[in-house]
């Protein structure tokens, strides 16, 4: 069976999709290096792999910089 394709969605509704359709899965959380201050608000999903017959392992990352995060410029 096919892996249902959430890759772009928010995190919470990939998860209920993944649910719904039988599959177990585990989130794990991405961020870039020396970000302390991430949004609280919302994930998306940015990879999918499949672990198992059924088990999948979803890749988050962080929508945005939360409130009051200062301003890296490049280096």
């Amino acid at each position: 069976m096919a892996i249902p394709d959430v890759l772009g969605f928010e995190s919470e509704v990939a998860v209920e999709v993944l649910a719904q359709q039988g599959w177990t899965f585990s989130v794990l959380t991405t961020h870039p290096p020396r970000r302390a201050c991430l949004s609280a608000e919302r994930t998306r999903v940015v990879r999918v792999r499949q672990t198992g017959e059924r088990t999948v392992e979803l890749v988050v990352a962080h929508e945005g910089m939360g409130e009051g995060c200062p301003k890296r410029e490049p280096t």
